[in-house]
C-alpha cells in the first residue's frame, strides 16, 4: 500500500511539474533571426534592396534640385523607390565614408541593413556612427543607433534582430560601446533596444520620457509627474527661466541613446 501511495504521490508531482516545465520552456526568449557583430566580416555594399523593393543606395556629389548641407554633399545614404528610382529620403548618414555593412537576408531582398559612417581619418579609426534600416508596414524606416566603439579584443559589439514577416518586432544592441570608460579607461558595454517609432533606446533611458521625443520642451515641463526629477533640484525660479528661456521654436531629441535634450 505505502509502494503504491507513493508511486501515486510521484505520478501527481509530474503532472504538476509539466504545466511548469511548458510555460518556462515558452517563456525562453527566442532566438533572433539575425545576428552581426562588429568583428565579423563587413560587406562594405554601395547598394541594397529591400524585399518591398525599395532601394537604400550611398551617393556623392551634389543633388540635383536639394541642398545639401554639411557633410551629405560628400557621401550620403539616399532611400529610392525601387521601380520609378524616385527619391524617397536623404537621411541623416553622411559623412566622408559611407557603407553598408550587413544586410539581412541578402542585399537583393533584405529586412534589414546597418549602415555605418566615418571620418575616414585618424581621429575616427576607433569608431563608426551607426544606422539601421528597417522595414516597418511595408515601408522603409531608418533608425539612428550613435557612436559605437570598437570593443575589447573578445567582446566584440553584437547587434541582434527579430521580424514578424518582413517588418522588424524586435533589436537589442548587446554588447554596445558608446564611448563610456571607467577610471582605467576602459570602454563599459551598454544594452540599447530599438523602440517604435524608431529608435535605439539605451537600457538605462527612462521609458516614461518616450511620449516626449520630437516633442516641443513645454510638453515636458507642463507635465508635472514628468517634469518632478527636475523640480526637486532647482528653485522654482530657476525653473521659471528655465520654461521662458524654452518658450520658443523648439523640440527635443534622443542623444547618444540616453538622454533626452530640449532644443529651443
Amino acid at each position: 500500500m505505502r509502494l503504491t501511495s507513493l508511486r501515486a504521490c510521484l505520478w501527481a508531482t509530474l503532472l504538476a511539474l509539466v504545466p511548469l516545465l511548458s510555460t518556462a520552456q515558452s517563456a525562453r526568449p527566442a532566438k533572433p533571426d539575425f545576428t552581426w557583430t562588429e568583428a565579423g566580416p563587413g560587406l562594405y555594399a554601395d547598394k541594397v534592396r529591400f524585399a518591398n523593393g525599395d532601394v537604400a543606395q550611398v551617393a556623392k556629389g551634389p543633388l540635383p534640385g536639394r541642398d545639401l548641407r554639411g557633410l551629405c554633399e560628400l557621401s550620403r545614404l539616399e532611400l529610392r523607390g525601387g521601380k520609378t528610382g524616385e527619391l524617397l529620403s536623404v537621411t541623416s548618414a553622411c559623412d566622408d565614408n559611407v557603407s553598408v555593412v550587413a544586410a539581412h537576408p541578402s542585399v537583393q531582398e533584405a529586412r534589414v541593413a546597418i549602415i555605418t559612417t566615418n571620418c575616414g581619418g585618424t581621429a575616427c579609426h576607433a569608431h563608426n556612427e551607426y544606422f539601421v534600416v528597417y522595414l516597418a508596414k511595408g515601408s522603409l524606416r531608418v533608425a539612428r543607433v550613435g557612436t559605437g566603439f570598437y570593443g575589447p579584443k573578445g567582446k566584440p559589439m553584437v547587434f541582434s534582430f527579430w521580424f514578424e514577416g518582413d517588418d522588424l518586432a524586435r533589436s537589442t544592441l548587446a554588447p554596445f560601446y558608446g564611448g563610456e570608460r571607467n577610471k582605467l579607461d576602459d570602454l563599459l558595454p551598454s544594452t540599447r533596444q530599438w523602440v517604435a517609432p524608431g529608435e535605439y533606446i539605451d537600457a538605462r533611458f527612462r521609458k516614461s520620457l518616450l511620449p516626449f521625443l520630437g516633442e516641443h520642451p513645454e510638453a515636458l515641463l507642463s507635465d508635472t509627474q514628468a517634469r518632478a526629477p527636475l523640480v526637486s533640484r532647482v528653485r522654482p525660479e530657476q525653473f521659471r527661466a528655465l520654461r521662458a528661456a524654452m518658450s520658443g521654436p523648439g523640440d527635443s531629441t534622443l542623444v547618444n541613446g540616453r538622454f533626452l535634450v530640449m532644443n529651443a
